[in-house]
């Protein structure tokens, strides 16, 4: 099953991190230090994924429930949610 997840992060050094990250599936990005990514991993296997050498650094992963979100943001942004 597909998930798709909001990355949070504040690295001084994001190169690798993003890679490993984008590496995962299809992605999307509109925020700094914000990624989202949709992966058939959950959320504890993403963070091992990305993490290494990161250990002490903040990420967050967080679910997005495609069935409660709101906001304002551009269109692609919502037609990307809605496909994923």
């Amino acid at each position: 099953m597909s998930h798709i997840y909001s990355i949070q992060y504040s690295l001084k050094d994001d190169s690798i991190l993003l890679e490993r990250i984008k590496s995962l599936g299809i992605w999307m990005s509109y925020f700094p230090n914000n990624i989202f990514v949709k992966s058939t991993l959950e959320a504890r296997e993403v963070y091992n994924k990305i993490s290494v050498g990161y250990e002490t650094d903040r990420i967050l992963i967080i679910e997005v429930v495609k069935t409660s979100y709101w906001g304002v943001m551009p269109k692609d942004v919502w037609e990307w949610l809605k496909s994923s």
